[in-house]
């Protein structure tokens, strides 16, 4: 019985903070969309706060495709890894983690933001239904999206430690399937973030079409 009520009380913190994450979502974009319609810089204008979104899902996929170019390179390799071919891969792995803790902070950032306005947003009216779809597909494809993230990024410093002990590493079987394992993994998280790209043009073009900019006037 207890245990069924811990797993209860589980269950709705998990929708609790979902629902939160969904919210400050919503509240960031009509933050930078339909609440800023008068002449303001161009970071306010409808839909920049998806651009926002965009450019850290962007930033993310290039430094994941740095990543899979190495171990495209790792796998080529039939022999030892040369100690300098270790480091600078052991170092390409270090810079991943930290790319993406940077990646991670912009984005709670952002929340942060999205979080004051919703603060404000009681007298407003909620998102149209084809609005919060939109929204809702961002969240799911991203928490997917960082779920798979971090198997890449486990399967790749599991890939550092076994060179990092033996340059020869490569030549075990096990070893080469961890590496292959990585770089599917990694293609994977590419893909999904090309889809929440995809979605964040969907959900922008929702937000420009119900929220216009007003004309400039004419000097």
């Amino acid at each position: 019985m207890d245990s069924d009520r811990t797993q209860i009380a589980s269950a709705r913190a998990t929708a609790g903070w979902l629902a939160w994450l969904c919210a400050s979502f919503m509240a960031l974009v009509l933050w930078n969309s339909c609440a800023t319609q008068k002449s303001e810089p161009a970071s306010n204008r409808p839909g920049s706060g998806i651009d926002e979104y965009d450019q850290l899902a962007a930033r993310s996929q290039s430094a994941l495709k740095e990543t899979i170019v190495w171990l495209d390179r790792l796998d080529s390799i039939s022999g030892n890894c040369s100690p300098k071919l270790v480091a600078e891969f052991s170092q390409e792995v270090d810079e991943l983690q930290i790319e993406s803790m940077t990646v991670r902070a912009r984005a709670q950032a952002i929340q942060a933001r999205g979080v004051a306005y919703l603060e404000s947003w009681s007298s407003m009216s909620g998102p149209p239904e084809d609005m919060r779809h939109s929204f809702e597909t961002v969240m799911k494809a991203s928490q997917a999206t960082g779920d798979a993230f971090r198997q890449f990024l486990a399967l790749t410093r599991k890939l550092r430690v076994q060179l990092e002990m033996d340059p020869g590493a490569l030549a075990r079987e096990d070893n080469r399937t961890i590496l292959r394992s990585a770089r599917g993994s990694g293609l994977g998280v590419v893909e999904r973030l090309g889809e929440i790209r995809n979605e964040l043009k969907t959900l922008k073009q929702l937000v420009v079409a119900k929220c216009p900019q007003k004309p400039q006037p004419h000097p």
